[in-house]
């Protein structure tokens, strides 16, 4: 397992594509939750995620704002 941390513009297509591919396996096709998927939040937040190689396995959205950190779009798959 491997641990990512990147910025969005630093993201590979595959990697974009993945995270996207899998964020809406869980929140869309699971979990049935209807919201824009991919927002304008991506581009702001700091992405990290764990793969087994070639899948996402773990996945969230870090915010820094000011003086404390949100998280966003958790999920393990």
């Amino acid at each position: 397992m491997m641990w990512k941390t990147k910025q969005f513009s630093e993201l590979t297509l595959e990697e974009l594509f993945e995270i996207y591919r899998v964020r809406s396996e869980v929140f869309v096709e699971e979990q049935h939750i209807v919201y824009a998927d991919p927002d304008e939040n991506d581009k702001k937040a700091l992405h990290i995620f764990e793969t087994d190689g070639r899948n996402i396995t773990a996945y969230a959205r870090i915010f820094k704002n000011h003086d404390h950190i949100t998280f966003g779009r958790v999920l393990t798959t």
